[in-house]
């Protein structure tokens, strides 16, 4: 019921519209990363690690907050990984606006503990 997960939950909707618009002007074919719903991911590493994440924040309000920040710190690093060996000018300009957007999620987080 914490209103930060709504929130952010919104705003990684719009990361994701943000990345398939940017894949689909390079000509990147996306249908293989599309899940169909909510929670529900077709490889199968990422359902379990999503089930466990899911399992531990269900137990209170700080456990919840805690995964989203332990997400954020995750995407940080992947963000920071992909600047790093990236050579197209575009995804690079998505990805600063993805890792600014994880880094306000880390603080709002950090700021609800």
């Amino acid at each position: 019921d914490l209103r930060i997960f709504s929130n952010i939950a919104d705003a990684e909707q719009r990361h994701m519209d943000a990345l398939l618009d940017q894949a689909a002007s390079l000509g990147i074919d996306t249908t293989a990363i599309q899940e169909p719903s909510s929670g529900v991911y077709i490889n199968t590493t990422i359902q379990a690690l999503s089930d466990s994440l899911l399992s531990i924040g269900s137990v209170s309000s700080n456990a919840a907050i805690e995964v989203g920040i332990l997400i954020e710190e995750t995407d940080i690093q992947d963000l920071t990984d992909s600047i790093a060996t990236s050579t197209d000018v575009l995804l690079i300009g998505v990805y600063e606006n993805l890792l600014s957007g994880s880094l306000n999620h880390l603080n709002a987080f950090e700021s609800a503990l």
